[in-house]
């Protein structure tokens, strides 16, 4: 009932307020072009169910224990996060706004797991409170997602793992143009460079809805073979491109799962014209 209704309510939401829903039909018309209005409807229709049912369980997760935690969410390709984190130099596990992040990185942690992860901090101060309470309650950490480069530089240097969402646009410094589905988007430059100082690896770390099952599935894929030269700017570029091949990839598994709302082109190269109205 609780994901019916906020199923309602984010539909309702993408209805009436126009500027997402431009948004959202916009970048699905760059992403995948043969989709009809009928189709991307019934996308948008998907991202709903999908946004409703990761509400529903974030706000369950004070009722998870290792005892359950295997109802709401299971593994797939645990063991390429467990081959990439036995090397010691620290992971970067690369995952985005599809299916249920939040859940994912909290059920990870439930399977003793505990990673560090990036987050923007809510802007209630009291949600936010209890967001970060449970998402830290088996040992996860929240990484203020603002903090310099030597705050995650510390994390992987010493073995550890960071969690990065970074389907997100951004503006320069912080990012290089790559392509995704086909137009240069400005990408986070972040892991690209932070594996590059560090050794650490990347492994792409997804949490999708399986309706096979009924629960959430993390998939970790094999550890990314990166380009490593002595052009730091190439290799830069070109690991950030194959990031976005990666999500990519998981989106066209699951489109009615990724955040469309989002104006993932809004920066552009300079004498671009703007990407939306």
């Amino acid at each position: 009932m609780a994901v019916i209704l906020g199923t309602v309510l984010a539909r309702t939401a993408l209805i009436l307020i126009p500027r997402f829903h431009k948004i959202a039909y916009k970048n699905l018309s760059v992403s995948f072009p043969g989709m009809d209005r009928w189709q991307q409807d019934q996308t948008l229709h998907g991202l709903c169910v999908s946004v409703a049912r990761q509400m529903t369980a974030f706000c369950h997760m004070q009722d998870v224990t290792p005892q359950n935690v295997a109802k709401v969410c299971i593994h797939d390709g645990l063991e390429n996060y467990l081959a990439a984190k036995n090397k010691g130099k620290g992971v970067l596990v690369l995952t985005g706004h599809i299916g249920g992040w939040e859940i994912g990185a909290f059920a990870h942690s439930v399977y003793g797991y505990p990673m560090n992860i990036v987050v923007r901090d809510i802007d209630n101060p009291l949600v936010d409170a209890w967001a970060r309470q449970q998402r830290e309650r088996f040992g996860n950490r929240t990484v203020d997602g603002r903090k310099y480069a030597r705050t995650y530089l510390h994390i992987l240097l010493e073995g550890g793992v960071l969690g990065v969402l970074m389907d997100t646009n951004v503006t320069p410094p912080r990012g290089v143009f790559a392509p995704f589905f086909g137009v240069q988007a400005c990408t986070g430059s972040a892991v690209a460079k932070l594996a590059r100082h560090t050794g650490a690896a990347v492994v792409p770390g997804f949490t999708v809805w399986d309706e096979t099952v009924g629960k959430y599935r993390i998939i970790f894929s094999p550890e990314l073979q990166l380009q490593n030269s002595q052009d730091e700017d190439m290799d830069v570029s070109a690991n950030t491109a194959q990031f976005n091949r990666v999500y990519e990839d998981i989106i066209r598994k699951y489109p009615e799962q990724w955040l469309w709302i989002h104006r993932r082109w809004k920066t552009r190269p300079a004498g671009e014209e703007p990407f939306y109205d």
